[in-house]
């Protein structure tokens, strides 16, 4: 836990306006096959060997930007306990987190993006709509997520391996966002 708590809220590099995401009406693209490749490999290399830890970062990272997120959370509003040691908080986090990334890591078969990820997602939109979560949350998120990545991924998040992660995200958050309309 404590390369968690030294890797969160800390961190300067958190700061600052969220990146803008896609346009809400027209669909960003799939990954090619090159991206693709890069982000399962990035993954498998980087992100999947302490998931748990990336998990978490997440949404401390979340919560450093929009302290409301935590009320969307009771078991993080009525706990006295640190949100990194919260082992619900830690739950939620890991099977949200390791959700997304599976999703973007098929981001680049369009199958998969049609039959698995589009439907599974824009339920999950929907479902946040539901708990107070708004298309105008997203970007927050979006920022989150990508920093948590980078962190993940130290000098490799650069060039190519950002912008497939990007990319990718872009096209999750779009199907998300269409779950909430």
């Amino acid at each position: 836990m404590d390369f968690v708590m030294r890797a969160s809220l800390a961190d300067p590099s958190i700061s600052g306006p969220p990146i803008s995401s896609s346009s809400a009406d027209e669909r960003p693209p799939l990954l090619t096959p090159e991206q693709g490749r890069i982000v399962r490999e990035t993954f498998a290399e980087f992100v999947q060997p302490n998931v748990d830890q990336h998990a978490i970062i997440l949404f401390l990272i979340v919560f450093d930007i929009s302290p409301d997120g935590r009320n969307l959370f009771s078991y993080v509003r009525n706990s006295a306990e640190p949100a990194p040691l919260n082992a619900r908080l830690q739950e939620h986090a890991t099977h949200a987190f390791g959700l997304m990334c599976e999703a973007i890591t098929q981001m680049d078969d369009a199958e998969a993006v049609e039959k698995k990820v589009t439907p599974q997602f824009m339920s999950l939109g929907c479902r946040h709509l539901n708990y107070g979560v708004a298309a105008d949350d997203t970007p927050t998120f979006r920022t989150a997520f990508l920093k948590t990545m980078g962190k993940a991924m130290g000098v490799r998040w650069r060039g190519v391996v950002e912008d497939a992660w990007t990319r990718g995200f872009d096209l999750l958050e779009y199907i998300v966002c269409k779950g909430m309309d």
